[in-house]
């Protein structure tokens, strides 16, 4: 997970990041690569997750690893997509955070 976090680099790299991944840490997700992205599923409609996901985007705004970082709520649950160069790297954390131990 460190060596991703390097990777990813700009605000996720910051102590706050811990706080965020603790609420979802072992959260089950559907990642699927759209064109230049992928997108992540977390299903549900749990509030907790969904302030998670908006601090990680509002986080990551502006940075220039990231084209593109969307956030959508669906009836499935909360979807974020993550366009450009660094997308694959959203794509691994996420998976990663899924197998890690809550």
């Amino acid at each position: 997970m460190t060596r991703l976090m390097r990777r990813i680099g700009c605000s996720l790299a910051n102590t706050e990041r811990e706080r965020i991944f603790a609420v979802l840490r072992g959260k089950h997700v559907h990642v699927w690569r759209e064109g230049d992205g992928y997108t992540i599923l977390v299903p549900g409609q749990d509030a907790a997750v969904a302030a998670a996901l908006r601090q990680l985007k509002d986080a990551e705004a502006g940075c220039t690893a990231h084209v593109d970082l969307t956030l959508t709520s669906t009836g499935e649950g909360q979807l974020l997509t993550a366009r450009g160069d660094g997308a694959f790297l959203f794509a691994q954390l996420f998976l990663a955070l899924e197998a890690a131990a809550a």
